[in-house]
């Protein structure tokens, strides 16, 4: 994690010198939240509660805002903005804290419930608890991905707080350095001055004889 912070490539210098295997990171993020949107989706076609479609929407922002950040670091850097991306992390790590807390406590239900229930005359099996139980299980899938979703933006947002900490000290900003508008050195040219040279003083005229 230590770099050179002075050191960019050009039209990366607004980009913060981030650790071998942060790109990776981010394509963990896009891939992880492509596997669990698969699994909502399952989800919120057989039931829509508040704990799957509020995780759907933090999954499809996570897929928008992961690929957003892959593209820009990767492929244009001057789409790149580290204010950007650092709200983004930090909305993304509430919303996912909210999101799978809220889906594990919903899920737990679906394990509560018993095969059986009684009324007033006699007791019947729940022939609907196997399919109960499978679908409690994939929301807790659901909330286990969600829950390590969290724990990869958690890291993310500690490792870029860090860079852009040292990006600042470094003194670089964050928006990239356009071409040909720096300070341009022009080198002095010797040139003596127009108009009569000054006579030394002291010199001897010769007049012929």
């Amino acid at each position: 994690m230590t770099a050179n912070s002075n050191a960019r490539l050009k039209g990366k210098e607004h980009i913060p010198n981030y650790p071998s295997g942060f790109v990776v990171l981010r394509i963990l993020q896009l891939v992880l939240s492509v596997v669990i949107l698969a699994i909502l989706c399952y989800t919120v076609y057989w039931a829509a509660f508040a704990g799957n479609c509020l995780m759907l929407f933090t999954t499809l922002a996570t897929f928008v805002a992961s690929l957003w950040m892959v593209i820009a670091h990767t492929c244009t850097p001057q789409a790149y903005n580290y204010w950007a991306v650092l709200a983004l992390d930090i909305f993304l790590v509430v919303f996912w804290l909210i999101s799978f807390a809220i889906l594990a406590a919903q899920t737990a239900i679906y394990f509560a419930a018993g095969s059986s229930y009684c009324d007033w005359y006699s007791c019947y099996d729940d022939t609907l608890y196997g399919a109960a139980l499978v679908y409690g299980s994939i929301m807790a899938a659901a909330s286990g991905l969600g829950a390590l979703e969290f724990l990869f933006f958690i890291i993310s947002l500690v490792i870029h707080s860090i860079m852009i900490c040292r990006h600042r000290r470094a003194g670089l900003h964050n928006t990239p350095v356009c071409n040909g508008t720096g300070p341009q050195l022009v080198p002095l040219q010797n040139q003596q001055p127009q108009g009569r040279t000054k006579r030394p003083s002291g010199s001897m005229k010769w007049s012929s004889s």
